[in-house]
């Protein structure tokens, strides 16, 4: 110890002795180093602070911060000089009604961008209605989920709100921000612990970590308890690093949701802690507007991801918070309108498919009668038909037979039945022993030759010489007939 202030006196008096006689000398002579030191360091590091707060001198900024005061909050305006006031750095801001000093961390650059495209309800279309019913589990093509009742709009507000009201701002802004589904992360944190859903869990997670890998910013809209708080993820420039604001708007934290906005973070292995919550204002007591207050703080951040900055609609309030209702109340009517429309289109196309199923019906049935009916007349006339067509054949009775067939069948009637061998023990006989079959069949015998021997008459006679004909009549000429 007494080398080391002997080295320090020395470099102060030029001295290396010590001794109880200048030792208060040395001790001052300490002192006084230690305090050029210090201040030398302080100067450096206020030199390098002023330095950086002179790159916003003429520039245009906005308070993005509630913290800056309610008065404050949302004012733009241009950056005329950097001061200290009690230990503290100050932008001095001047704005056409005056100025105000604010610290540098609740100020942001104004970026010149061009106009941004605002949509409304007015131009959402049917198509898109119907998608987003699908997104909240109403499938318009099901009659059983068309059937179910759209929650009605309450103070407190549910998921399936939440998740409309947000996707239609998104879309109004046309907004990059993503969002993450609620009922998402309650699944992945009911389930954790159950080993029966451990596959169903690594799903849930692998679908989370997608979305936070596809996004550059990521709206978790947090539900524990009955109230509702907003987690909003960044990504920064470098990979491993992250922005993370958070908003409740109760004026005792709630620790529940936090805890979820924790566990969220572990599951993305984001290694940092929820922050302190970014708003200073505060909902009512005993109310249950959160939800509304979420909607509003996620309109702010679609609003800054779009180039419109935050507090550029002002200060929320309750009645901002109550304008915000009204416009839910007309979309949540024009989706009910649209669940009424669905159910009439899916009454109608069952009306239409039966219609056209009895007109197919009748027609088969019709082409069925007509083939019947076609086809009755088709064998009512085929007798005539065939009347016309052909000539009825000559029938030949017992008399007209010749006299061998006639010889022939009363022999087999004087024989009797039962004489011939073969026909003794049976019950129809044959042509040797039963006269009326061999009466048939002579008869069918001579009507045969009967036919062959009209359809020869009627064959066209064969002349020959000397002017004779074969089977026909004579015809006059010079020469004779031959035998």
């Amino acid at each position: 110890m007494e080398a080391e202030v002997c080295k320090e006196a020395a470099k102060v008096t030029g001295k290396y002795t010590f001794s109880k006689e200048n030792f208060k000398a040395i001790a001052k002579a300490l002192k006084k180093m230690k305090k050029g030191k210090v201040a030398a360091t302080e100067k450096k590091s206020l030199d390098e602070t002023s330095a950086n707060l002179e790159k916003f001198i003429g520039q245009a900024v906005a308070v993005v911060v509630e913290a800056a005061g309610k008065d404050k909050y949302g004012q733009v305006g241009d950056v005329k000089e950097v001061i200290k006031d009690k230990d503290e750095w100050k932008l001095r801001i001047f704005t056409p009604s005056g100025y105000f000093q604010v610290k540098p961390e609740f100020v942001q650059r104004m970026e010149k961008k061009g106009k941004v495209a605002q949509k409304s309800g007015k131009d959402l279309t049917r198509q898109l209605r119907q998608q987003w019913l699908g997104d909240l589990g109403r499938d318009c093509t099901l009659e059983e989920e068309l059937e179910k009742e759209f929650p009605p709009v309450e103070a407190e507000m549910c998921s399936e709100h939440m998740q409309l009201y947000l996707k239609f701002l998104q879309w109004c802004y046309n907004s990059p921000v993503a969002i993450l589904e609620i009922e998402l992360l309650l699944l992945i944190f009911e389930l954790q612990s159950s080993p029966d859903e451990e596959e169903a869990v690594k799903v849930y997670i692998k679908v989370a970590r997608k979305k936070w890998e596809t996004c550059e910013v990521l709206l978790v809209p947090i539900c524990q308890s009955g109230h509702w708080t907003l987690l909003v993820l960044r990504k920064e420039m470098a990979a491993d690093q992250c922005q993370l604001r958070y908003y409740d708007s109760l004026s005792t934290e709630s620790e529940p949701c936090r805890h979820l906005g924790q566990f969220l973070l572990d599951l993305l292995e984001i290694k940092a802690e929820v922050p302190a919550r970014r708003n200073s204002s505060r909902q009512e007591k005993g109310s249950q507007s959160c939800g509304y207050w979420v909607v509003w703080y996620s309109e702010e951040e679609m609003r800054n991801a779009v180039g419109l900055h935050f507090g550029s609609r002002g200060w929320p309030s309750a009645d901002q918070l109550q304008e915000l209702r009204k416009k839910f109340v007309k979309l949540q009517e024009g989706m009910k309108t649209e669940l009424e429309k669905c159910k009439k289109d899916v009454k109608l196309n069952k009306e239409k498919a039966l219609k056209a199923a009895a007109k197919a019906a009748s027609k088969k049935c019709a082409a069925a009668k007509s083939a019947a009916a076609l086809a009755d007349a088709a064998s009512a006339a085929a007798p005539e038909a065939l009347e016309k067509t052909s000539p009825a054949p000559k029938k030949v009775h017992f008399e007209d037979l010749s006299e061998e067939s006639r010889e022939q069948v009363l022999k087999v009637k004087e024989k009797g039945w039962g004489t011939c061998g073969k026909c003794r023990w049976s019950a129809g006989g044959c042509l040797a022993c039963n006269w009326e079959k061999t009466l048939e069949y002579w008869l069918k015998v001579e009507n045969c030759n009967h036919e062959k021997s009209s359809s020869s008459s009627s064959a066209k006679p064969k002349v020959i010489k000397g002017g004779g004909v074969v089977g026909g009549e004579a015809c006059a000429g010079p020469n004779k007939l031959t035998a």
